[in-house]
C-alpha cells in the first residue's frame, strides 16, 4: 500500500480484512527520550505531562527569561560611541581604513560596477544591432542570387523578358 493511499484512506482490494489495521501518524514509535515526547495543551489543563516537572502550570512561555552566560560577556550594555579610531573589519585591503573611508572606497567600486555594466550593455546592443544587419544583408544577398538564377535559366530557354532581368540583377 502506497503512503499516498494511506492518506486518502483507500485500502488494496486483494488485502484480506484481518490484515494490519493502518496506525495513525501520531502514534508510530514511542519517544525513546521524553524530551522528544509529544504533548498536546488543552485550555483548563493544568496537570503536568510526564518529563516536564520543572515547568509551572501556569507558565506558557516556552523561552527563557535568563540570557545564556557565554553570550552575555558579548552584549553586556550599550554601544559604544565612534571614536573614529581604524577598527579591523576583515575586508581585505581597505580593512586597516576607518570605517568612513572604507564607505567611500566602496561606494566607488559600487558605482565603477555600475559604469562597467552598463557599458557591456551598450557594446552587447551593438553587437546585436551588426548581427542583424549582417543576417538581413545575407538574406537579401540570397534573394537575389534565386532571381538571378530563375532569370538565367529563363534567358538559356531563349524567353526575351528575362534578358532585362538579368541585365537588373
Amino acid at each position: 500500500m502506497s503512503f499516498l493511499d494511506r492518506i486518502k484512506g483507500k485500502v488494496k482490494r486483494n488485502e484480506p480484512e484481518d490484515s494490519v489495521p493502518p496506525v495513525p501518524f501520531d502514534e508510530l514509535a514511542p519517544a525513546d527520550n521524553p524530551m522528544e515526547q509529544t504533548i498536546r495543551l488543552v485550555p483548563g489543563d493544568t496537570q503536568t505531562p510526564e518529563g516536564a516537572e520543572g515547568l509551572r502550570a501556569d507558565d506558557s512561555s516556552i523561552i527563557s527569561e535568563a540570557a545564556p552566560s557565554e553570550m552575555a560577556a558579548e552584549f553586556g550594555g550599550s554601544p559604544q560611541a565612534d571614536t573614529g579610531d581604524a577598527v579591523a573589519t576583515g575586508l581585505p585591503l581597505i580593512g586597516h581604513l576607518p570605517a568612513a573611508q572604507q564607505q567611500r572606497a566602496l561606494l566607488w567600486l559600487f558605482g565603477l560596477g555600475l559604469v562597467g555594466l552598463v557599458v557591456v550593455a551598450l557594446l552587447a546592443l551593438n553587437a546585436s544591432n551588426r548581427s542583424a544587419a549582417q543576417v538581413a544583408a545575407t538574406g537579401q544577398g540570397q534573394t537575389q542570387s534565386q532571381r538571378l538564377a530563375k532569370s538565367v535559366s529563363q534567358a538559356l530557354v531563349g524567353s526575351p523578358a528575362a534578358f532585362p532581368e538579368v541585365r537588373e540583377s
